[in-house]
């Protein structure tokens, strides 16, 4: 008995979402995690400032190697290889989640770091291709969404780890995390069966393993909002803290405020995708990021803080997912090469960042620093983004 057309498509079009659901859901908790196990490494095994520096600088260099790596094994295997890379990919991710997790020395958890970053990167990487690969009138805004997966991951595993650690269930956790990360790998094995990779409707593109000078240009896009993003997302609530006294709970309740506005900031952007073309969405949120910033910075208030920054949370949702679809639009050939990169040019503005900002912060002060660097990134943006006219044009020529 065969199964109906139909029913098909159906099962062919779930599996892909939840496919694309499960790696990203986990990406982003990875992303999370780094941060929210800083507390626990300090209380469980004491170490020096200096290893918790460590902690974030072997985590950064995972993700400055995975591009290439992850970007190498998918080209040299087959398109049916594919989806079993994403599965390795994550099963490594959530292994290195619970080493990290573990905290049982400190050579494990910096281990664990290194491997989050490389495995947390190349799905990145996978994921990505294979959303530019699918043939899909509304591609653009496919970008948009697989981030509203990544951003309810960031948001949700703050709160997962303070129910395991309020109920005091860590021993239990050290056995339900390996056997999620059993069944999740099943799930993602069973989903390659599959022939989601919908090369299966269109012809493989033909791709570039260079970069267009174009594609430089969006690269550059992609530092500098790394950099907007540390910022805001993680030296936005010592900025509260330091400028006007806010307590840590305080803080920690904008900084939430900010982490829900990104997720309804990457919800809105599948639609404004739909609508818009990625290039004017794009100038659209960097133009009204600015003036944002401006206010807060020009006229500083406790309360106009405690408004306008979940608002600068909403932008920085739509940024990157807009800087992917609009790199969709205007390189797809070079598409594979440019987020390959994405994740080297990531991972050393995780790492020049910190550095960076605590330079001018010796120099001047915190509030100057962070003002400086939120700024500049933007108006970096903003001057890219304008400097496209001629690609914009021959964009229209070829319609």
């Amino acid at each position: 008995m065969s199964i109906p057309a139909s029913l098909a498509v159906t099962i062919r079009r779930n599996s892909s979402a939840l496919h694309l659901f499960l790696p990203l859901l986990l990406f982003g908790m990875a992303q999370s995690m780094l941060g929210a196990s800083t507390p626990l490494l300090k209380a469980a095994l004491s170490p020096s400032d200096f290893i918790i520096s460590a902690h974030f600088f072997v985590y950064a260099a995972g993700r400055i190697i995975s591009g290439p790596v992850a970007s190498t094994l998918r080209d040299r295997g087959s398109t049916r290889s594919a989806p079993a890379l994403e599965g390795w990919a994550a099963a490594g991710l959530g292994s290195a989640m619970c080493g990290l997790f573990s905290l049982q020395s400190l050579g494990v958890t910096l281990g664990s770091a290194f491997l989050i970053g490389l495995f947390a990167g190349s799905l990145h990487v996978l994921i990505q291709i294979r959303i530019n690969q699918e043939s899909s009138e509304s591609s653009s805004s496919k970008f948009a969404a697989a981030y509203l997966w990544v951003s309810i991951g960031v948001f949700l595993f703050p709160f997962i780890l303070g129910l395991i650690l309020s109920k005091d269930w860590t021993s239990l956790s050290s056995l339900i995390m390996p056997l999620a990360l059993v069944g999740a790998t099943i799930v993602f094995f069973l989903l390659g069966k599959y022939k989601i990779n919908t090369t299966e409707h269109s012809p493989l593109i033909a791709k570039s393993d260079r970069l267009s000078s174009l594609g430089w240009k969006l690269l550059c896009l992609v530092a500098v909002n790394s950099c907007f993003e540390w910022a805001f997302g993680f030296w936005g609530s010592y900025y509260a803290q330091s400028r006007f006294g806010f307590t840590t709970s305080t803080s920690l309740s904008i900084m939430s405020a900010y982490l829900l506005m990104t997720i309804v900031g990457r919800l809105l952007n599948i639609f404004v995708l739909k609508v818009l073309r990625p290039i004017v969405a794009y100038r659209i949120y960097a133009v009204t990021s600015m003036i944002v910033l401006v206010t807060i910075f020009m006229a500083p208030s406790p309360a106009l803080f405690t408004l306008l920054f979940p608002v600068i949370g909403f932008f920085a949702g739509c940024l990157f997912p807009t800087n992917l679809a609009l790199a969709n639009a205007y390189i797809q050939k070079e598409f594979s090469a440019f987020i390959a990169r994405s994740t080297v040019v990531g991972g050393l503005a995780l790492l020049i960042f910190p550095v960076t900002l605590g330079s001018l912060a010796q120099m001047t002060s915190i509030e100057l620093s962070f003002a400086a660097v939120s700024i500049t990134a933007m108006l970096i943006v903003i001057g890219i983004l304008f400097s496209l006219k001629a690609q914009e044009r021959r964009l229209d020529a070829s319609e």
